[in-house]
């Protein structure tokens, strides 16, 4: 989890800690809620139950970097 930052090691923040532990449990609960639709409400919207993981990971990182941008 550390990081390296111009030559030197830095430490990830409580924050930091804080917004990846924040985005991975935004991230699960939008991919158990689209597991739970139907495979025609899935359709409907143009996800596939194939890309589910990955539309819920894109939507908790837009949402976590649409946060840090108005903090």
């Amino acid at each position: 989890m550390s990081e390296l930052v111009a030559g030197r090691l830095r430490r990830p923040t409580l924050g930091t800690i804080f917004g990846a532990w924040a985005a991975r449990r935004r991230a699960r609960k939008t991919y158990d809620e689209l597991m739970a639709l139907s495979d025609q409400t899935l359709h409907d919207i143009g996800v596939s139950r194939a890309d589910i993981w990955a539309v819920s990971q894109h939507c908790a990182g837009e949402a976590q970097r649409i946060r840090r941008s108005h903090a």
